[in-house]
């Protein structure tokens, strides 16, 4: 099971609103710090990561699960690299829904 530390950061609108970043939070398991994760304010974007030794299908969707317990929202959303199977697997498991590519371009 993971354990919490407090949130390491809160957004404060002034000093760091171009951040938007309203809530981080370090994951650990047991004793050791495996990663963090965090919630954005405006989207409501998940981003999680955690360290290669550590990073697991369980573990992610236990981070990601804790952090929509702890922080309601009417919906989520996460960016993932297409490439990225292993936490698309993870999302989708999780009922996250497919809906957008986004393509980019540098002449």
């Amino acid at each position: 099971m993971l354990s919490w530390l407090v949130a390491v950061y809160q957004a404060d609108e002034e000093l760091f609103a171009p951040v938007r970043n309203q809530f981080w939070y370090l994951v650990r398991r047991n004793d050791r710090y495996i990663g963090a994760i965090y919630l954005t304010e405006r989207l409501a974007e998940i981003g999680c990561w955690l360290f290669k030794a550590d990073d697991n299908a369980e573990s992610r969707a236990e981070a990601i699960v804790e952090l929509m317990h702890m922080h309601p929202r009417p919906r989520y959303v996460c960016n993932i690299n297409p490439n990225n199977t292993g936490l698309i697997a993870v999302f989708s498991k999780l009922g996250f829904k497919h809906i957008q590519n986004t393509y980019e371009h540098h002449p």
